[in-house]
Order: structure tokens, then C-alpha cells, then sequence
């Protein structure tokens, strides 16, 4: 089932509370989002982070509007 994130928020809450495995790009992804969301990171190096612990948790995850800030990751 697809899922959509718009923004760091939504891939903090995932992370923290849906997501199937632990690892170092989940762990790096909660750190790079919760400094996106208090800015002193840019929202494209969470993403960037997020991404990859989608790709270590063999999770499909594609950008699906990247200008506006869209992933979507399949299970």
C-alpha cells in the first residue's frame, strides 16, 4: 500500500511510530527530520536521509512531487 509524506513531519511520525525495522538510516532519517523541523537542517537533507532508510528497510520509495516535497514509499 502506497503512502505519501509531505513534508519532515509526516516521515518523523513514521518513523517513530510505523516503521517496520530499525537501522542507521532510520536512526540518521529521526535525527535529520526533527532538525528539519526545527530548522537547522533543509527539509532535501531529511528527505535524502529518509530515502535511504527506505532503501536499508527494502522499502520502494520514490519522489512523487518532488518540487512541493512528496515522497512515497510502497511497501
Amino acid at each position: 500500500m502506497p503512502r505519501r509524506f509531505c513534508g519532515p513531519y509526516d516521515a518523523l511520525d513514521f518513523l517513530e511510530h510505523e516503521w517496520p525495522s530499525h537501522g542507521k538510516w532510520r536512526h540518521r532519517a529521526v535525527r535529520d527530520c526533527r532538525a528539519a523541523l526545527s530548522e537547522l537542517l533543509d527539509a532535501e537533507a531529511a528527505r535524502a536521509s529518509f530515502t535511504a532508510a527506505c532503501i536499508e528497510a527494502s522499502m520502494a520509495c520514490r519522489d512523487a512531487q518532488r518540487a512541493v516535497g512528496t515522497t512515497e514509499v510502497r511497501r
